[in-house]
């Protein structure tokens, strides 16, 4: 009996010491300021090639592969000042953290931003294998996806705000402002920007209910 207590405590300490040998992502640390603070449904941490259930408050860090599966959708806060939304079967690559240069990769999926106006210098980027989005400050919503007749397209609408957009095909940057949409199609010429129309509008609405944490010191001021 002793000795079953004994085991007991050892496989205890040793699961709190080393989360991964449980199959818990790992702990949170104090230097990770882009983190998890909701999600609904299934979602995956993949981190030098293991691959953990995501939990709130999970700290993320340059090269992190999120995951999440159908009807979830995951939002991440970083720094004070941003917060996005990651949904449809989306894939997030997390490239840079820091405050100055956020950048993610989106592989699939949606991805919806809400940034604060930020400083001179920095920016927040979000790219497809498309288009990259660059913002100083707005709410915007990027896609990426294979359509069954148009092949893979990214769209994009701006809800708030200035975003310059980077259409790799042609190796041109486009200014776009809020309430404009755009539609880019992977090898197809220069895409137009145009009203954007009630259902894109509704896509970028979103953007206004995600929460941007203020737990940090000094954050920015609100987008005016």
């Amino acid at each position: 009996m002793r000795e079953a207590s004994i085991r007991t405590v050892i496989l205890f300490l040793v699961l709190t010491a080393f989360p991964a040998a449980a199959g818990l992502p790992p702990a949170r640390a104090a230097t990770e300021r882009v983190t998890v603070y909701n999600f609904d449904g299934s979602a995956n941490l993949v981190r030098n090639r293991k691959t953990y259930p995501v939990e709130l408050d999970q700290g993320l860090r340059d090269g992190d592969l999120l995951r999440i599966e159908s009807e979830t959708y995951l939002d991440l806060t970083m720094w004070g000042i941003a917060a996005s939304r990651l949904g449809d079967e989306g894939e997030l690559l997390v490239v840079d953290t820091s405050a100055s240069g956020l950048l993610f990769h989106l592989h699939a999926g949606s991805f919806l931003s809400n940034v604060r106006k930020l400083p001179s210098g920095s920016s927040f980027r979000v790219e497809t294998p498309i288009v990259t989005a660059i913002s100083e400050g707005g709410q915007f919503y990027v896609d990426y996806m294979v359509d069954p007749q148009k092949g893979p397209r990214s769209r994009v609408v701006v809800k708030k705000g200035l975003l310059n957009l980077f259409v790799k095909e042609a190796s041109i940057t486009i200014q776009m402002i809020e309430g404009q949409a755009l539609e880019a199609l992977a090898g197809s010429s220069i895409p137009s920007q145009h009203t954007a129309s009630e259902e894109e509008r509704k896509l970028a609405d979103r953007a206004l209910s995600i929460y941007i944490d203020d737990s940090v010191e000094n954050p920015p001021p609100p987008i005016e």
